[in-house]
């Protein structure tokens, strides 16, 4: 099972910030292609390299993944 948007477990100051629409928009952004990619390679979400849903989140579009991605210092 994969969880989006406001529903994500996060801690400290990640709580603050996955709250917000956009960022709880880019976690269903984020579940859908570990989905699909999922299904593509027929495992489920736990067992896909975490670095290459990053990279394809990355491919599809310059997708946020960190702080420095929006202009912020962590």
């Amino acid at each position: 099972m994969l969880a989006a948007g406001r529903c994500i477990a996060s801690d400290g100051d990640a709580w603050d910030v996955t709250r917000v629409i956009p960022v709880a928009a880019l976690t269903g952004e984020g579940a859908g292609v570990a989905a699909a990619m999922s299904a593509e390679q027929n495992c489920t979400p736990e067992a896909l390299d975490y670095k290459a849903v990053q990279a394809q989140l990355q491919h599809q579009r310059k997708f946020p993944l960190h702080f420095e991605d929006v202009g912020l210092n962590s």
